[in-house]
C-alpha cells in the first residue's frame, strides 16, 4: 500500500485509481474508507482518465450512502465519451 501512496503523491494516475479501488472495496481487509477513495478518484479523474471516472461513477452509484445517481451517471459517460467499454454498457 506504501508504494501506491507514493506513486500517487508523485503523480500516478493507476495508483491513484488503486487507491480509490481498494478501500471501496475492502480488499485485503482494508477497512472501507469511501471519502478517501472519492477523493483519490476524483484525482485521477481530472485529468481524463476513462477508468477512473468509471470507478468514480461507479463508488457513487453502488457505495455512496444515499447513492448520488446523477453524479454517478456523468461520471459513466464522461467514462464512456472516453472509450471506456465498461461504461459504454453502463450508459447504454
Amino acid at each position: 500500500m506504501i508504494w501506491y501512496r507514493q506513486a500517487a503523491d508523485a503523480g500516478n494516475i493507476r495508483a491513484m485509481v488503486h487507491l480509490g479501488c481498494l478501500p471501496s472495496s475492502k480488499y485485503g481487509g482494508l477497512s472501507q474508507d469511501l471519502p478517501a477513495a472519492r477523493a483519490w478518484l476524483e484525482k485521477a479523474s481530472a485529468p481524463g482518465d476513462a477508468e477512473a471516472m468509471y470507478e468514480l461513477g461507479l463508488l457513487l452509484r453502488d457505495s455512496w450512502d444515499p447513492p448520488e445517481e446523477s453524479a454517478a451517471q456523468a461520471w459513466l459517460e464522461k467514462a464512456a465519451a472516453a472509450g471506456h467499454c465498461g461504461a459504454e454498457m453502463e450508459v447504454t
